[in-house]
């Protein structure tokens, strides 16, 4: 039996509602001859979609209440994109929140590519 990934891949492609946009840490001299590192946009409007990987983590400390939730990014296989790099993700369901994460360990197979998402900072933006 022969697997048709092309087809897989454009089955898959449905579920992608969500727009995320990748930026990855570059070095660059100044004028001054420091050496600056900052973010710089690789790709815009890559479809992908978050998933929750497993049920919420609630830790109490006693005085402070913190939840965890441990997310999944699923995209394409050939995008370009590298473990600790940081993608905003843009919902197209629900509130259309900009949730931005910096990218953990990456899972790349034949038709998809799963992604470990770590949050980058706590804000959410709509």
């Amino acid at each position: 039996m022969v697997i048709d990934y092309a087809k897989n891949m454009k089955i898959l492609s449905v579920l992608y509602e969500d727009r995320m946009t990748i930026e990855r840490l570059e070095k660059s001299t100044k004028e001054s001859g420091a050496i600056d590192t900052s973010y710089v946009v690789i790709k815009e409007d890559v479809k992908c979609r978050i998933s929750k990987s497993s049920l919420s983590k609630t830790y109490n400390t006693g005085t402070v209440s913190r939840t965890d939730d441990e997310m999944q990014l699923f995209t394409f296989p050939n995008v370009d994109i590298k473990e600790g790099d940081k993608v905003t993700i843009t919902e197209r369901l629900g509130d259309h929140a900009n949730l931005t994460f910096s990218v953990g360990q990456i899972i790349n197979y034949k038709q998809h590519l799963i992604a470990k998402l770590l949050i980058y900072d706590n804000k959410v933006e709509k």
